[in-house]
């Protein structure tokens, strides 16, 4: 009897031992439409991570494309997340970096991003007894700064400062990435820390060669040019092969206009560092091109270390060449050299950039061959290899992306060659499938027409297949544009325009906005007002408001307006112009465009009739047929 009740004893405590042990186990940590296998994540753990598609806001029937980022202090090294799926579960595996101090992932589509409501998948790092290793904060920090306009997050500047600050004082080699990036999102903050740091630098007695590189960049950021300028003329004196002297002898060089000079200096600077630098070296290949000093042009080019660079520098010479129809046999030569380099770079992964993946690389690579095959083919089609062209022009235009337009004039290439070479049948076959999936223009069109004709003997039909065409057309870039909408929340606003007029944005409810932000320095900003102006006469007289907002500008507000006035009367447009104010005189951020997150101009937000944003589009390529469709969506 006693032995029973002992054994009995002796079950219950290993039953309870498991139990205790089963409910202590780490069942790992839900984010989003992520499951990752442990909830402290340790450097070196093996992590199995669980993406949801039934969780997400991504559509089930595209492929998913992850990406891993771990981080090293203030710097992100991204790997790409290969996914077995099951039953909409896409489930992977990776190993923790024994170096990380924080990892964060990515999860996108063809045409979406996943960024867990603005808030990002990024995890701290942790040790033994699951506390938060030291460098872990200031990694979450970096990443919501660097990363964040990148990925679509939104996170509170000053909490990203914040948790940067709480592991600073553990890592003073990296206060001049801190100071930067205090300096680029908190210009108030940032005062106050180049005052305290410049006090500190100033009493500091036998300052070293990195002191010197700091407070002279703490005197640049508090716009004391001339103290700048004067510390580094010290540091020079002090450490003539240091990097204050390196400098100074860069800016030396892109500053001097003489050719000689300019060789000289690159001399000097390649007697005393012993290695050329490849932008300088770029400079002065292209110097001896405009002497038309081709064997001058190679003795440069040939030692510059990135391929991938000096292939993008053959481009654009042969491409430029191209375009003028002079000295083709040399742009041939370039040209087929840039070819060779992308091509011999698919198979060597020790050209890839740190800060791209493996397919984030090879897709890299694939877009510079269809570039530099474009003006490959145009150099052999002006040196009247028709045939040639045609065969490199074809490769290029074989993928072809739904509703994607023709921007490069890649697919119109194509049938100039095809149509020079009388190949009617064949331009007229290749032009419908151009038109058919939305990758034509007026070009196209044009192209499409001549061939029909050639193989018709008549326009009889030409027009009723041209209007079906078109409304297939605007039916692709609808389906293409309905699954970017955003609706997000819009700011705000109170500005006047050009005139002196209020404008609110509450004053217009019920009304489409498209706010255009532009500069009146700014190139593709102006290029694209004719067909601006076009839209707005289009929409005159209904509930679509067009609101231009001049941001960016340098001066005072007199000097800001007047510089629209007389930009928007020498070129009669009637647009109503509203005056983006900087958030302090002298910053250089805008309320409106801070507001609006806009990180380049020309910038165009669609606000619908309910008061959301529906679309950001950025840059000046995108067509009317785009705008009138994304101002339907909007304001169904």
């Amino acid at each position: 009897m006693k032995s029973t009740h002992l054994h009995f004893f002796i079950i219950s405590i290993l039953l309870l031992s498991f139990s205790c042990m089963e409910n202590n186990a780490d069942k790992g940590i839900h984010l989003g439409a992520l499951h990752l296998s442990k909830e402290t994540p340790k450097q070196g753990d093996s992590l199995v991570i669980k993406y949801s598609k039934n969780d997400s806001i991504l559509l089930i029937d595209e492929p998913l494309e992850g990406v891993f980022y771990y981080a090293v202090q203030n710097k992100f090294y991204p790997t790409d997340i290969n996914f077995v799926n099951t039953k909409n579960i896409y489930e992977s595996s990776i190993i923790v970096p024994d170096s990380a101090t924080a990892i964060a992932f990515t999860f996108s589509t063809k045409d979406k991003t996943d960024n867990n409501n603005k808030k990002g998948y990024i995890f701290p790092i942790y040790n033994n007894k699951d506390e938060i290793i030291l460098g872990s904060h200031l990694s979450q920090g970096f990443y919501y700064l660097n990363k964040g306009k990148q990925h679509g997050l939104e996170k509170d500047i000053s909490e990203a400062l914040a948790l940067i600050e709480k592991d600073m004082a553990h890592f003073p080699k990296l206060n001049t990435s801190y100071l930067l990036a205090v300096n680029r999102n908190d210009k108030e903050k940032a005062k106050e820390i180049i005052k305290k740091q410049t006090i500190d630098y100033e009493k500091k007695e036998g300052l070293n060669q990195e002191d010197y590189t700091t407070l002279s960049l703490l005197y640049d950021l508090a716009e004391k040019r001339n103290k700048a300028d004067s510390i580094n003329n010290i540091a020079v004196k002090k450490f003539p092969d240091g990097n204050a002297a390196k400098s100074k002898m860069l800016r030396d060089f892109f500053k001097e206009k003489d050719p000689l000079k300019k060789k000289e200096i690159y001399k000097n600077y390649v007697a005393t560092y012993k290695k050329p630098d490849d932008y300088m070296l770029r400079t002065l290949a292209n110097v001896e091109k405009g002497n038309n000093n081709t064997d001058g042009f190679f003795k440069y080019t040939n030692q510059i270390s990135n391929k991938r660079s000096k292939a993008s520098l053959y481009n654009n010479v042969a491409w430029n060449l191209a375009l003028k129809g002079k000295d083709l046999d040399f742009a041939e030569k370039l040209s087929k050299n840039a070819l060779d380099i992308v091509q011999n770079s698919k198979n060597n992964l020790t050209s890839k950039s740190d800060y791209l993946t493996v397919k984030q690389y090879l897709k890299n690579l694939k877009s510079n061959y269809t570039m530099y095959a474009d003006t490959y083919a145009l150099i052999l089609f002006k040196q009247g290899h028709i045939k040639d062209a045609i065969k490199y022009q074809e490769e290029i235009t074989r993928e072809l992306v739904d509703g994607n337009g023709d921007p490069q004039n890649m697919n119109s290439r194509l049938l100039e060659f095809l149509i020079a070479d009388k190949q009617y049948n064949k331009a007229e076959k290749e032009a419908l499938r151009f038109l058919n999936k939305g990758c034509g223009d007026n070009k196209v069109k044009e192209y499409y027409r001549q061939a029909y004709i050639e193989n018709k003997g008549s326009e009889e039909g030409l027009n009723a297949i041209v209007s079906k065409l078109e409304k297939k057309h605007e039916k692709l870039i609808f389906e293409k544009f309905k699954k970017k909408i955003l609706n997000e929340e819009a700011s705000q606003f109170t500005l006047n325009d050009l005139d002196g007029n209020t404008v609110s944005l509450s004053s217009l409810k019920g009304q489409v906005i498209i706010l255009d932000f532009w500069a009146t320095w700014c190139g593709p900003c102006k290029a694209s007002f004719p067909s601006m102006q076009t839209a707005v006469n289009k929409y005159k007289n209904t509930n679509v408001k067009f609101l231009f907002v001049d941001t960016w500008e340098k001066g005072d507000e007199g000097v800001r307006r007047k510089n629209a006035q007389d930009f928007i009367k020498k070129n009669n447009y009637n647009f109503q112009v509203l005056l983006d104010n900087p958030i302090k005189e002298g910053s250089n951020k805008f309320f409106l465009a801070d507001a609006y997150k806009v990180s380049g101009i020309p910038t165009k937000i669609i606000i619908g009739s309910d008061g959301k944003i529906k679309f950001k589009s950025v840059g000046g390529k995108g067509s009317i047929t785009e705008l009138d469709i994304m101002i339907k969506l909007a304001q169904s």
